[in-house]
């Protein structure tokens, strides 16, 4: 797991993760742009319909918002579906899962936020020797990535658009 030092960054003592940088400072550039971020309640303003969860979610008129805890930054996840009813079953019926589900984990840096997919053809012991070749050889690849529209008001979770 690669982790920056927080020194000049003003996200409370959370840790920020870096996709390309290990044990470096963040530049005040960096800080400069989260800054730059709009406040949390310009993005999900009142009339926002929220649905509370792990990951919560604010529709904002037309615009799904998702707002991630940075806790499960770089914890694996599982992405699933279930047809729960339908009136037309000659494509799928009730209870079937109509995509194989996904495993993936969130990372993020001081511009975006990232989901990656879980590569998990190949796995090994963290105390074999082998080990360090076979994290090398096997990345996450990136899915998607989401600018970051805001953080909350304690930065404990960060807001991006998946509309």
């Amino acid at each position: 797991t690669l982790f920056l030092s927080l020194s000049i960054f003003p996200l409370s003592g959370q840790k920020l993760k870096s996709l390309v940088k290990a044990d470096e400072t963040i530049t005040k550039t960096e800080t400069a742009k989260l800054e730059e971020k709009k406040n949390y309640s310009a993005v999900i303003t009142k009339d926002a319909k929220t649905s509370r969860g792990l990951i919560d979610m604010h529709m904002v008129k037309n615009v799904l918002y998702l707002e991630i805890p940075i806790d499960l930054m770089g914890k694996s996840m599982l992405f699933s579906s279930r047809v729960s009813q339908t009136s037309d079953n000659k494509d799928v019926i009730a209870g079937q899962m109509p995509v194989n589900p996904l495993m993936v984990e969130w990372s993020y840096d001081s511009e975006k936020v990232y989901l990656h997919n879980i590569n998990d053809n190949s796995i090994c012991d963290n105390h074999e020797s082998i080990y360090q070749g076979v994290k090398r050889n096997n990345l996450n690849p990136i899915l998607k990535a989401f600018p970051i529209k805001c953080f909350n008001s304690d930065s404990t979770k960060v807001v991006i658009d998946v509309t």
